[in-house]
């Protein structure tokens, strides 16, 4: 845990992770998380491969937009998704843990832009993403 990394934060995004069905079976841990940024560790499942037995591009895509989307939990409300890109550099093995790094870039009173870069144990880029994050405020309770 980093000096910036917030415990109550991050206890709540591994409790929010543990709660998923998805995200169990994506195998995310929340390593790090501080405002606006988190990082997670990733053990791909067998089931993650592609034709070719490489990571699929859908999973990558998948835990970048989760690693975002616990970045603007960190520091806000939430958001969703409202728009994405992603870029693959190298391809990502099954047996190898990944990490994914996702920070905010810029912040507007209705969203949140994001980075998210996936690195191999040896620190090579498998994958940039960008996410941008409609922000919704939570509910009142009653």
């Amino acid at each position: 845990m980093t000096s910036e990394t917030k415990p109550d934060v991050l206890e709540q995004l591994r409790e929010r992770a543990r709660r998923s069905p998805l995200l169990r079976e994506l195998a995310i841990e929340v390593a790090e998380a501080a405002n606006g940024r988190v990082v997670l560790a990733v053990d791909p499942p067998a089931s993650s491969v592609n034709g070719r037995g490489y990571i699929h591009g859908g999973f990558l895509f998948s835990i970048c937009d989760t690693a975002c989307a616990f970045a603007c939990l960190s520091q806000s409300d939430g958001g969703v998704t409202q728009s994405a890109h992603i870029t693959y550099v190298s391809p990502g093995k099954v047996g190898e843990i990944l990490t994914v790094e996702a920070h905010e870039v810029a912040r507007t009173r209705r969203s949140q832009t994001f980075d998210a870069k996936v690195l191999t144990p040896a620190g090579e880029t498998v994958a940039i993403f960008r996410g941008i994050f409609q922000l919704v405020p939570k509910k009142p309770t009653a």
